[in-house]
């Protein structure tokens, strides 16, 4: 337990400044760390968060999530937290202008309040126990609105984060996708449309048969269900990591090797019961997916107090079945299109597959910070489902 613990600075916007920061998981504000280091002070002890005061708004709706939940009324939850500025912020200031949060494990009292702000001439008060607050800090903790009300009242969103959907600095409204990232789906769809009108005019060019909707739709599932699969491994296994270059590494690293392990053994499958061997490997593969997408929580709690070189392994063993059953049905699907010489050619099919991977990309992204990590799992799931119900047919 401690007496102090303090999250000054710990992370930078300098390599953002776009904006691309909205797309980052961060586990450091989330409900479930304020819970956290909430549980681990002593009975006198505080968090305090240096940042920016647009960040107090998301701050106080994780405390009052938590500590609600735990049956603590709203008005008492207001005389446990300071959040104060060294100046009141002005118009288009909430960024600049450096801003303490302070979470007491006990209730402050007066005497506290004014130690804390003492020889601070130029503070602004948002909120403080026995000090006039800002709103709608004041009413929030006077019981006047509720927690719902209270994140209405601001043009960005203020609603808490969970290690579900950690995406604290998406606050763009009304979901917390940035509007950059919604006209990125222009370049995916614009493509696909493209390569379609290519695709047909190039069959009735040179005599070949562009693909059919089944083909489509089980090329195309296999794309986006890999990528969309395989961005929420990464973000929801971030956390075990610690770093996102040790995520990149880990996770990137083996799904790729086993992927490609796994399409080394699908060559040793008869062509003619590719069909069948689908039969089995799909519904594997969706039912590992959503077995992650709630399993996989309890199993990062679980092994967060390991070593580093440990939790590695763990997140290595973790991704080696994803990427061994996922890295089959592509190749498998390849293998049978080839078997038919007057078919749709096989390079056709890996431009499906890779049009379809770019948006699922963005899609399963966009996904994740709207409903969270596990309804990504999910829609990743109901790709492979896609795929399975458009395999090949017995005479394709």
């Amino acid at each position: 337990r401690f007496d102090l613990i303090v999250l000054g600075w710990v992370d930078s916007w300098a390599s953002v400044a776009s904006g691309g920061l909205a797309l980052t998981e961060n586990y450091l504000y989330t409900r479930d760390a304020l819970e956290a280091y909430y549980d681990h002070l002593t009975d006198d002890g505080a968090v305090a968060i240096i940042r920016w005061p647009v960040d107090v708004r998301r701050l106080v709706a994780n405390s009052v999530s938590f500590l609600a939940g735990r049956g603590m009324p709203v008005e008492e939850i207001g005389r446990h937290i300071v959040a104060a500025s060294v100046r009141e912020p002005k118009e288009g200031e909430l960024s600049t202008v450096e801003t303490i949060f302070l979470l007491s494990r006990s209730p402050l009292t007066k005497e506290k309040v004014d130690a804390l702000l003492a020889g601070h001439e130029t503070v602004y008060v948002m909120h403080a126990p026995h000090r006039a607050s800002a709103q709608p800090w004041a009413d929030l903790f006077a019981g006047r609105i509720s927690p719902e009300e209270y994140a209405g009242s601001f043009d960005t969103l203020a609603t808490p984060v969970t290690d579900d959907h950690p995406f604290y600095f998406a606050w763009s409204k009304p979901f917390g996708v940035p509007g950059f990232v919604m006209d990125l789906f222009v370049i995916p769809i614009v493509a696909v449309l493209l390569f379609v009108v290519l695709t047909i005019v190039a069959g009735r060019r040179f005599g070949f048969r562009p693909p059919g909707p089944r083909t489509t739709a089980y090329f195309g599932g296999l794309g986006m269900g890999f990528i969309i699969v395989e961005v929420a491994l990464m973000q929801r296994l971030i956390l075990l990591l610690g770093h996102p270059i040790y995520t990149l590494v880990v996770i990137l690293f083996t799904l790729l090797l086993v992927g490609g392990i796994g399409s080394l053994v699908a060559r040793r499958f008869d062509p003619r019961r590719i069909r069948a061997v689908l039969g089995w490997i799909l519904p594997a593969v969706v039912a590992l997916v959503v077995v992650g997408a709630f399993a996989l929580p309890e199993l990062v709690t679980a092994a967060l107090p390991l070593g580093l070189t440990a939790r590695i392994l763990v997140v290595a063993a973790l991704v080696f079945p994803y990427g061994f059953l996922m890295g089959m049905p592509f190749p498998l699907g390849l293998r049978h299109a080839a078997l038919d010489p007057d078919g749709t050619p096989v390079s056709a099919l890996w431009g499906i597959n890779g049009v379809a991977s770019v948006i699922g990309s963005i899609g399963g992204l966009t996904l994740a910070i709207v409903v969270g990590f596990t309804w990504t799992f999910i829609l990743g799931a109901a790709c492979y489902v896609m795929a399975w119900l458009a395999r090949p047919r017995a005479g394709d």
